[in-house]
C-alpha cells in the first residue's frame, strides 16, 4: 500500500513538474472585418494617442 501511493505520488509530482509549451505556428498579428474574413494588419494605419 504505501508502495502504491509512494508510486502515485512520484508520477503526480513527475507530472506536474514537465513544463508546459505549446508552439505557435504563426507569429503575425491578425485582424478580421465586419465579416469575420481575416484581413492583413497594417500597423502603419494603427493611430496612437
Amino acid at each position: 500500500m504505501k508502495f502504491t501511493l509512494a508510486l502515485i505520488s512520484l508520477l503526480a509530482a513527475a507530472t506536474m513538474a514537465v513544463p508546459v509549451t505549446r508552439k505557435r505556428g504563426d507569429t503575425q498579428p491578425v485582424m478580421t472585418n465586419g465579416s469575420k474574413e481575416i484581413v492583413p494588419f497594417d500597423s502603419e494605419g494603427v493611430v496612437t494617442v
